[in-house]
C-alpha cells in the first residue's frame, strides 16, 4: 500500500487487523485504550499509512463521565517494526452545550 491516507475500500479490513492485534503493541492501553474502540461509532478516522506507521485519530468519551460536555480528539500511532503505540492529544469536539 502506498503512503498516505487509506481508502474507504480498506478501511474495514485495516481496522479489523488493528482491533486483533491492539494488545501486542507497548504504550496501547494508554488512557484506557481498548482495540475495539477502533471500530465503534465515531471510531478511528482520518487513517493514514506512512510506513513503518499507521495513525488514526479517534474521539474519547471518558470526561463526559465525570461531567465534561466535550470529547477529546487523540491521534494515534502504531509503529508496526517495533510494535509501539503513542497518543497525542489533537482537539475536542464539543458534545454538549
Amino acid at each position: 500500500m502506498p503512503p498516505g491516507r487509506l481508502p474507504d475500500s480498506v478501511t474495514d479490513e485495516i481496522l479489523d487487523l488493528v482491533q486483533k492485534c491492539w494488545e501486542e503493541f507497548s504504550g496501547a492501553f494508554e488512557t484506557k485504550m481498548e482495540g475495539w474502540k477502533v471500530r465503534r461509532d465515531e471510531g478511528a478516522q482520518d487513517i493514514t499509512w506512512n510506513p513503518p506507521t499507521l495513525s488514526f485519530i479517534t474521539e474519547r468519551h471518558g470526561g463526559m463521565g465525570v461531567g465534561s460536555t466535550r470529547a477529546e480528539k487523540q491521534k494515534w500511532t502504531l509503529h508496526l517494526e517495533n510494535k509501539t503505540a503513542q497518543y497525542e492529544i489533537v482537539g475536542y469536539r464539543q458534545v454538549y452545550r
